[in-house]
């Protein structure tokens, strides 16, 4: 860029300096403010025709300013045919997955996983998007029937579930898994299951089945969420937490993992032992059982205190809705500040 001035000169400095115009165009190529015209002031006529001289000399000075160093390079491969700027890469999060000709199987558009976590645990790549696993339409539709793959499932509100066939469920997860959904969780079902018994029986039959049936190099790519219950206020006393270390310790023992890929608490609106119950799952996050830590349903202000204790929260689950995006701008403003 080059710039044009243009003055019109008064007519005892008409005869004094060339025209404007042809000396700034005569300039190189600079910036758009690389140069300026500086009018000086009036001459001293006290200090004699020298200084008059000089002051008329210095009168409408261009000034250049300095070199601040290399020039900008062109970040630019041109070639003849074609020129292909260089561009940083965006990072996962920093893109909305979309691929308008997705295939059946394979992985996801660039932007569907992400890594939440420190990375001094190892957490596992997540899929944006994870897939609830029902096992109780299954239970309902095959009630009635037997056979050597159906299993029973005793809840704690007594009731007695059949009809679950394993392998099918492993198999569905496998096909999931083909498709690019690696992110898994149990599927709360509060009209029919306990959410614990669920789980604890997915651990012992579906996950575990899994984990024999799959390539180790598969199951690296996956993240399985494994659900842990918060003692309510009218329970026995907390102590030390050694329900959580015994919990977290038959979940390894039932599925055959060495660590828990991601452990989610559930919110309990009466319970006082949300901190206590972090502050356990920390350790045990150190001891190296556990690789990320998620909650499901915790209030913003429970986010920030347990951050306030140094118990950091991965990720947090909430249910909301589309049409009314209110809570979720609640919880995405607190969850931004704390990196949760």
């Amino acid at each position: 860029h080059f710039c044009l001035v243009k003055q019109i000169p008064t007519p005892s400095m008409a005869s004094k300096r060339p025209s404007l115009i042809g000396l700034a165009a005569a300039l190189p190529l600079l910036s758009p403010a690389a140069y300026c015209l500086v009018p000086s002031g009036r001459s001293n006529v006290g200090k004699g025709g020298a200084d008059h001289q000089q002051s008329s000399n210095r009168q409408h000075q261009i000034i250049l300013p300095s070199s601040p160093g290399k020039p900008d390079v062109s970040a630019e491969e041109s070639t003849f045919w074609r020129s292909v700027p260089k561009r940083r890469r965006p990072r996962e999060d920093e893109v909305i997955p979309y691929n308008s000709k997705l295939d059946a199987d394979g992985p996801l558009p660039f932007g569907a996983y992400r890594i939440y976590g420190k990375p001094e645990y190892e957490p596992k790549r997540t899929c944006v998007l994870s897939i609830g696993l029902d096992f109780s339409a299954d239970c309902e539709r095959k009630r009635s029937k037997k056979g050597p793959n159906k299993q029973r499932v005793q809840v704690a509100a007594g009731k007695i579930v059949e009809g679950v066939n394993i392998n099918t469920a492993v198999r569905n997860i496998q096909r999931l898994i083909d498709a690019g959904f690696t992110s898994f969780q149990v599927a709360d079902d509060p009209t029919l299951l306990s959410s614990v018994a669920l789980q604890e029986w997915a651990d012992e039959n579906v996950f575990a089945t899994l984990q024999k049936q799959t390539p180790l190099s598969v199951l690296l790519e996956c993240n399985f969420f494994t659900k842990i219950s918060v003692p309510a206020k009218d329970s026995a006393p907390f102590g030390s937490g050694s329900c959580i270390r015994e919990a977290v310790g038959a979940s390894l023992r039932r599925t055959g993992a060495d660590s828990i890929d991601t452990i989610q608490i559930s919110y309990c609106e009466d319970s006082p032992y949300h901190l206590d119950v972090l502050s356990v799952l920390v350790e045990l996050q150190e001891e190296g059982f556990i690789r990320s830590i998620s909650g499901a349903g915790l209030p913003p202000s429970l986010l920030s205190e347990a951050e306030r204790c140094n118990f950091h929260i991965d990720t947090n689950q909430i249910q909301s809705n589309l049409l009314d995006p209110q809570v979720y701008l609640e919880y995405a403003h607190q969850c931004s500040e704390i990196n949760t």
